[in-house]
């Protein structure tokens, strides 16, 4: 009793002296120490209905609970009438509102809030906008030291947002003991957490274009998936926008990572008949890992400072769709500065012909150790072939010129390559494709060292039955330390400038980044490295100062990249996790639709050319091919590259997307719909777009499709 009336007095005094001190001065107080449970229990045993809880916010319609017992928060969305908790109503063990993942002594730790911070330390101080906690989290180590540190949770709810924070400062400034690593944070990871479903709820994933998961039944086993941002994973799946949302009965949230979205890993989880809740969450890195083929475990020296800030949007019946939260992530994308209010499409609204044309390569004989650099295309051979393009109707081509400038990051300078310019000059191509509606991007790597090199797609159309006198082409292999090794700090800004001195001197009025908004890996090996997030701010940061000069065409859909650019290329077009419960959602489309350009992967190099195609009109994309003026085919194995074997097929491409998308260019995705298996409507302001991927007519809405064909209705 003694020391229960100690630890109040000890709050109180706290209290007293924090009043009027600092951002949340308002109200602070010490939470006050709950009754001992097992962890298999939780604090948060008994859910408090939301008249029990302390409402902390003033906002109508979205309003912020905390619930002093549990130590957790609510948010009550009253457009849908429902109550968003933290922590799930029933038990479930490890539930916390963050949950830290550490290395000690050689082991791999959980911790989390609610079974690992002592109560009577917890400062919580709220104001009229929403609730700081400051979590004081103490854990026995083998070693017989603690580890003892303070980790900050700020919850506000304004505009009808709820903005979740960690300063991740104060973890790079502890002294933590010898041996011990915080390696990732998990932030809220049961909010919205569920034990049942109806028909319509799902966890949206940013898996390639976007997914979702359907939550309905309950499956002998689930696989949980964990989907990195801007990194592909083992797997090739990639965020390329990080945010995930939810859909639980007549509403939804979408969040977005606003801050620290490069550390960012969003995992989900589905219900089984074993147990579990269906959830979706966040879970950033705090130290960059690696292991090796041993299993041996490499940390980076230094915890991320980044500031981790998510945004979570509300929504409620018709909205509470994937096409919804894209809208609301979009919004939230204008406001933040991460997309601009001025579209790159604002000058033109005409769907554009996406062409890459290799103009140099490194080529390797079979049989033979040695390569050299060889033309594949010369302005001469582009020119007419532009031109027979026009010929065919084929207008407002934006072309990606690869192998034309020699140089990189690790070069001083970049210049024309000779064999593929010959003795003309940049500035008389341009001169002279311009009146056949053409627009040049020479190409230019900002990050890796390769140049007048394939990509990996194009490379797996060699090789499979290579005989003797075949010619492959070949593109070096590049680590996952190879940004790093020429992206220091120190360095990518004067390479910039290089870039942008040499595009002055040639003449070049833009420029296509084939690697800035694909390659952000991070080699924790080295001691100079940074982390992702300041990997990534430092990249956006270059590709402002290019932007400033030059117009951008961008390879790859990384979001932080995506403001810059007029044309991206090689947007993914479905999910990479596929099953029962799994769809691909054009979800990363409806975000870019209507603010710039974008296309898949060249159709040319698709599996299903056809398919490619429907694909585009699914998703509002634009047609691109990739080619070169060569030919290394057989009878027996045709070359894809060589722009003999599918200039027919671009034709048609073109005059079918061209026609389908007149005047929706500018119109933004509203809805979209899977109608049957193989048969799916996409909303681009008041016309419908359905596209059948089957073999035979299907009849939907009252309209019937063609057979792999496309058909625009007005809604």
């Amino acid at each position: 009793m003694k020391k229960r009336r100690w630890v109040r007095l000890t709050a109180l005094c706290l209290c007293l002296l924090l009043t009027g001190c600092g951002r949340y001065a308002d109200r602070v107080r010490s939470a006050a120490a709950p009754a001992a449970v097992s962890a298999a229990t939780g604090v948060h045993k008994n859910a408090k209905a939301r008249e029990e809880m302390t409402r902390v916010s003033r906002a109508e319609m979205t309003v912020l609970y905390f619930d002093e017992e549990s130590r957790s928060i609510a948010v009550y969305d009253a457009n849908a009438g429902k109550l968003w908790r933290a922590l799930p109503e029933k038990t479930d063990a490890g539930a916390a509102m963050l949950t830290l993942q550490i290395l000690a002594d050689g082991q791999l730790l959980t911790l989390n809030t609610q079974d690992d911070c002592d109560p009577a330390h917890t400062e919580v101080t709220t104001n009229d906008d929403g609730v700081l906690l400051r979590y004081r989290f103490q854990k026995p180590l083998e070693s017989g030291e603690t580890l003892t540190f303070t980790l900050p949770l700020e919850v506000t709810v304004t505009d009808g947002c709820m903005r979740v924070r960690v300063d991740c400062a104060s973890l790079a400034e502890e002294k933590l003991p010898r041996g011990v690593k915080l390696l990732s944070l998990s932030v809220l990871p049961f909010f919205g957490a569920q034990t049942q479903a109806g028909d319509d709820d799902f966890l949206l994933l940013p898996d390639g274009c976007g997914s979702v998961i359907y939550t309905k039944g309950t499956p002998e086993t689930f696989d949980p998936v964990a989907i990195p941002a801007y990194a592909p994973d083992e797997n090739g799946a990639c965020a390329r926008v990080a945010a995930f949302g939810q859909r639980v009965e007549n509403g939804g949230f979408v969040a977005l990572a606003e801050e620290g979205d490069a550390l960012l890993t969003v995992h989900a989880e589905k219900r089984t008949k074993a147990g579990g809740v269906d959830r979706v969450y966040p879970v950033f890195t705090l130290t960059e890992t690696k292991e090796d083929a041993r299993g041996t475990l490499y940390c980076a020296r230094q915890t991320t400072d980044a500031v981790l800030t998510l945004s979570y949007r509300f929504l409620a019946g018709e909205t509470a769709t994937p096409m919804g939260m894209a809208a609301a992530c979009r919004e939230l994308l204008l406001r933040g500065g991460t997309l601009d209010l001025l579209t790159p499409m604002r000058n033109d609204q005409t769907m554009p012909f996406h062409l890459s044309l290799i103009g140099a390569a490194t080529v390797q004989t079979a049989g033979k150790t040695t390569r050299t650099l060889q033309t594949l295309t010369d302005f001469s051979a582009a020119q007419e072939l532009l031109e027979y393009l026009r010929s065919k109707g084929i207008g407002n081509i934006r072309l990606r010129y690869r192998g034309l400038l020699l140089g990189a990051l690790a070069q001083r300078s970049f210049r024309l390559s000779s064999t593929v310019s010959g003795v003309a000059s940049l500035q008389s191509f341009t001169s002279a494709v311009q009146p056949l509606g053409v627009t040049v991007y020479p190409e230019a790597r900002l990050l890796t060292g390769a140049d007048g090199t394939l990509p990996k797609t194009a490379r797996d159309c060699f090789g499979k039955k290579q005989t003797a006198a075949e010619t492959i082409l070949q593109t070096p292999a590049l680590s996952s330390a190879a940004m790093l090794s020429r992206c220091a700090a120190d360095r990518l800004d004067g390479r910039t400038h290089d870039l942008l001195v040499a595009l002055r001197r040639l003449g070049a009025d833009r420029v296509c980044i084939p690697d800035a908004a694909t390659v952000l890996s991070v080699d924790c090996a080295s001691k100079q490295a940074p982390d992702a997030q300041k990997t990534r701010d430092l990249v956006a940061s270059q590709l402002s100062s290019l932007a400033a000069e030059r117009p951008l065409m961008l390879d790859g859909a990384n979001l932080y990249a995506l403001k810059y650019a007029e044309s991206v290329l090689n947007v993914p077009m479905a999910a990479t996790y596929t099953n029962a419960l799994t769809t691909s959602v054009p979800f990363l489309q409806a975000i870019l639709h209507g603010y710039t350009f974008y296309s898949g992967e060249a159709m040319n190099l698709a599996d299903d050319p056809q398919e490619a195609l429907l694909l585009a009109a699914q998703c509002g994309a634009a047609p691109y091919y990739e080619w070169y003026a060569a030919d290394y085919g057989t009878p027996e194995q045709p070359d894809a590259l060589s722009y003999i074997q599918s200039i027919a097929q671009a034709q048609q491409s073109w005059q079918t997307l061209q026609t389908l998308f007149d005047g929706l260019c500018d119109k933004p995705i509203t809805a979209f719909e899977t109608i049957r298996d193989g048969v799916t409507c996409t909303t681009f302001g008041a016309e419908h777009v359905y596209v059948n991927f089957t073999d035979a007519p299907v009849t939907a809405g009252g309209v019937t499709v063609p057979a792999r064909g496309v058909l625009r209705v007005a809604a």
